[in-house]
């Protein structure tokens, strides 16, 4: 699922854009339309002052020029009239000999306005109305050269278009400031997590964080209220079964001694399989029940700490062998997503084992890339088809070595409640090969 900053920061960011590029239209389409509108109401005062003017002599018109703007006597000046009457035409000196372009005169009474070429190839802006003037029909063209406010125009675009870009920008870049700055009011939910995590004290307050989420944090505040009940009663109940069964067992193991049933082979050797059997699931379902994966209150193993203890433990059951740690343990993840006690029983009879079975050496190897961590030895090893049947309970491949062949179950049950892969290979080292990798997903390095 997209990030719903980025999906909002995206949709904010057309939506200002779309916004600003129609504010740049709007402010550069009235501009050139006031200068347009502007150059044409002055075009149609120096018509006005053309025909008043004008005058028939001999009857052909006759206009007396130096009454008119001057511009219109200067040559090439950017100012133009031409006059067209049904017998003569006037144009003004500033046209020189230059042929402007002239449209068809529309009706009588009407006017229209368009652009053409002029001298020096400037845009002129030819004004042109049809009148009646004693008799005679007339065409006026006024023309004016704007190029000056043309080119302010240009300039006036491309500010408007700067300071339009600069504004998106900015106001994008407090926009982004104001999303960031709003999702970040929900870290405190993030560190209460890891605080209960820590197994430390909480106070989520909806009061605390937005309005929209309120919702949200106080389900929460359900949700982990409700998990933490679950997981109280479930240790309760564990504690229950463990007292309750202590008394039977007991009068089981002293019936073992009895001197009738210590002296028959036939009564004494199933009651003793049987009660170790009892023995072996109650201490194994016990471990399991202390397994709280799910459990949203709990210490983390952590390796620096918890694990340096279970070494020197193995150093001292085992001084002839030595045991080889890669990287150092202040290189490893600062928490393992194990319970502390869970991280005991997986890492201690893993360690054990190897130590138990290993020659003369046993290694313990962490990758982070792979979150995994390795376990071997330069014991006999495993032969392939025992590998699958080492982690049921109760079986062992050497009945020399002291044990009960609970361990490695225990190991398999930690591992199946927390999702870790388990597998056993052969290793260069001559021993067996234990590879246990966590899943990546809410791995806390």
């Amino acid at each position: 699922m997209k990030s719903i900053e980025k999906q909002l920061s995206l949709s904010l960011g057309l939506s200002l854009l779309v916004v600003f590029v129609l504010l740049w239209w709007l402010a550069v389409w009235t501009m050139h339309h006031l200068a347009e509108d502007y150059i044409l109401e002055r075009l149609h005062l120096d018509a006005d002052a053309i025909t008043q003017h004008l005058y028939v002599q001999n009857q052909k018109l006759t206009l007396s020029e130096p009454s008119l703007n001057p511009a219109y006597s200067a040559a090439y000046s950017g100012h133009y009239y031409v006059v067209k009457g049904p017998h003569n035409s006037l144009n003004s000196s500033s046209i020189n000999t230059f042929p402007i372009y002239l449209k068809p005169p529309v009706p009588s009474g009407q006017s229209q306005h368009y652009e053409t070429l002029g001298p020096n190839n400037n845009h002129l802006l030819v004004y042109q109305i049809s009148l009646q003037f004693k008799g005679q029909s007339l065409a006026i063209y006024v023309a004016e050269d704007h190029a000056d406010i043309e080119q302010a125009l240009w300039l006036f675009d491309a500010i408007m278009a700067m300071f339009v870009l600069l504004s998106l920008a900015l106001i994008h870049a407090l926009q982004q400031r104001l999303l960031h700055r709003s999702f970040k009011r929900l870290d405190p939910i993030y560190r209460a997590l890891d605080q209960i995590q820590d197994n430390k004290a909480f106070a989520l307050e909806p009061k605390d964080y937005p309005q929209e989420v309120q919702p949200l944090v106080a389900k929460l505040n359900q949700s982990i209220q409700s998990a933490q009940s679950q997981l109280q009663r479930s240790r309760q109940a564990s504690s229950n079964l463990a007292h309750s069964l202590k008394t039977p067992l007991n009068i089981l193991f002293q019936l073992r001694q009895h001197p009738v049933i210590a002296q028959d082979p036939t009564l004494l050797t199933p009651l003793k399989e049987q009660t170790d059997k009892i023995y072996q699931r109650l201490e194994t379902e016990l471990q399991a029940a202390k397994i709280a994966s799910d459990a949203s209150n709990f210490l983390h193993f952590s390796p620096e700490k918890d694990l340096n203890d279970l070494i020197q433990s193995l150093q001292q059951l085992y001084p002839n062998k030595t045991l080889h740690v890669s990287p150092p343990l202040s290189q490893w993840p600062t928490h393992l997503p194990l319970e502390q006690n869970d991280g005991f029983e997986l890492l201690g009879n893993l360690l054990d084992n190897a130590a138990k079975f290993g020659q003369q050496h046993y290694w313990l190897t962490y990758h982070s890339k792979q979150t995994c961590f390795y376990i071997e030895d330069d014991g006999p090893g495993v032969a392939r088809e025992n590998t699958s049947r080492i982690t049921q309970r109760g079986f062992r491949l050497d009945s020399s070595h002291p044990g009960h062949g609970v361990g490695l179950a225990i190991v398999n049950q930690i591992t199946d409640a927390y999702a870790i892969a388990l597998n056993f290979q052969a290793s260069r080292q001559g021993g067996l090969s234990v590879h246990v990798c966590f899943p990546k997903k809410g791995f806390k390095k």
